[in-house]
């Protein structure tokens, strides 16, 4: 009789969101191709729940207690810390799945030869390539309609800091900074929350730029409802799904997008490799790449940017 497979569980933001749907479907696709069992849990953005979830898998007993927790955190590494500690001091592994400041290389040193380790994405390149974006459809400058998600995500801090730093020297200025949740619904209501006010009226963004696909779509939305002067100005995304970032470029709802690789499913074999006696590096870090290509955005702009003769 052949032993149960090893159970691994699986926490991320909402499933309210496309990059997060299909970091669970990669996540279970790996478990599959590795002899897994996977359980997903949603966390509906709240580290509190995150937390919750975490401490809930750690209590169980021992025969159904998870080999290791992959988690896309919810808030910093810092109010994880205990909780990560708490999991490995009952063999628990951990991985992480979502780049900023890390306890990796700490965890390893009080933990030696548990599995500890971090798949994550170049956040920073995220933010240059939209940097690079925005400087190819705005050769001349103009305003952004900036929309990012929940203040307490690293994630959040890096894409920006990097998007700024790659304008820098341009006439490209962020004129108006929305937050949301990472779904259209919320990008949505905090758009029509805020051309509400007096001062909106006094923002005409010549280019929006989402950190995602999804919240794009809602200010889109949005700004068409409310009858906004730029509401089909272009936009920028990123996540790059087939089914939502692709197909809106494709229909051109889109002007570009972000390629985002999944972490979820490279974090399931990371933990396989390691559990086969392998010894795969403690940080691997997947990197994006822009659609279309920046030479094709380039071209685009060009006409527009030529002056009459």
């Amino acid at each position: 009789m052949q032993p149960p497979a090893r159970l691994i569980s699986v926490l991320l933001l909402t499933d309210r969101q496309d990059f997060q749907r299909a970091q669970e479907q990669s996540a279970r696709d790996a478990g599959g191709r590795e002899g897994l069992n996977i359980e997903v849990a949603f966390a509906d953005n709240s580290p509190f729940v995150q937390i919750q979830q975490v401490l809930g898998y750690v209590s169980r007993p021992a025969e159904v207690r998870p080999t290791a927790i992959a988690i896309e955190s919810a808030g910093s590494p810092a109010a994880f810390a205990r909780v990560a500690r708490k999991a490995l001091s009952a063999g628990v592994g951990w991985v992480e799945l979502s780049a900023g400041p890390s306890m990796v290389e700490s965890l390893c040193d009080e933990f030696p030869g548990s599995l500890v380790g971090s798949v994550t994405v170049d956040e920073d390149a995220i933010g240059h390539l939209q940097a690079s974006q925005c400087r190819a459809l705005l050769p001349e400058g103009g305003a952004l309609l900036y929309v990012e998600g929940p203040g307490v995500n690293a994630i959040v801090t890096a894409r920006r800091r990097a998007l700024e730093e790659g304008l820098e020297g341009t006439s490209i200025t962020i004129a108006k900074t929305l937050a949301a949740d990472w779904t259209e619904e919320g990008a949505r209501v905090a758009t029509s929350s805020w051309l509400r006010k007096p001062s909106a009226r006094r923002c005409n963004p010549a280019l929006v730029c989402s950190q995602n696909d999804a919240m794009a779509i809602g200010v889109r939305k949005s700004a068409t409802d409310q009858l906004a002067p730029w509401a089909l100005v272009p936009s920028l995304g990123c996540d790059g799904l087939p089914e939502a970032g692709q197909r809106y470029l494709k229909e051109g709802v889109l002007a570009a997008t972000i390629l985002k690789p999944t972490t979820a499913g490279p974090g399931v074999e990371w933990l396989a490799r390691a559990m086969r006696g392998e010894a795969p590096p403690h940080h691997l870090v997947l990197h994006p790449s822009p659609l279309p290509p920046l030479e094709q955005l380039d071209r685009l702009a060009q006409p527009k940017s030529r002056k009459p003769s």
